[in-house]
């Protein structure tokens, strides 16, 4: 039997009620129509041109993303004023087939 291929995605990194927060889900592609795990790690990108992990979330979900399909991770930003840095994240499953990961674009955000 040959093995599939998932594909992941995720939105940008964005900040909402005071936190980074950013979403993970998956695309079945040639894969079955099955749950699997979806894990999403944010990371802040620091002056030392270096990215740091700060937190992570995970979802037993269904592939096609949505709010019902979806993992979540937050990070609370600091005290106000808040500095401005890079933030991305990484989503990743481990099955079905051959897993994917994928990092989302950097963006700056007032959250640092």
């Amino acid at each position: 039997m040959a093995t599939c291929t998932p594909y992941v995605a995720g939105d940008y990194v964005h900040v909402s009620s005071g936190s980074a927060s950013g979403h993970g889900w998956w695309y079945r592609n040639n894969c079955p129509n099955q749950k699997t795990t979806v894990t999403i790690y944010l990371y802040e990108f620091y002056s030392d041109n270096t990215w740091h992990y700060k937190s992570q979330g995970s979802a037993y979900v269904w592939p096609g993303g949505g709010s019902a399909n979806w993992a979540n991770a937050r990070w609370v930003c600091g005290v106000p004023p808040y500095g401005t840095a890079g933030w991305r994240s990484l989503i990743s499953i481990h099955s079905p087939g051959t897993g994917a990961s994928a990092y989302t674009p950097a963006r700056n955000l007032a959250c640092g």
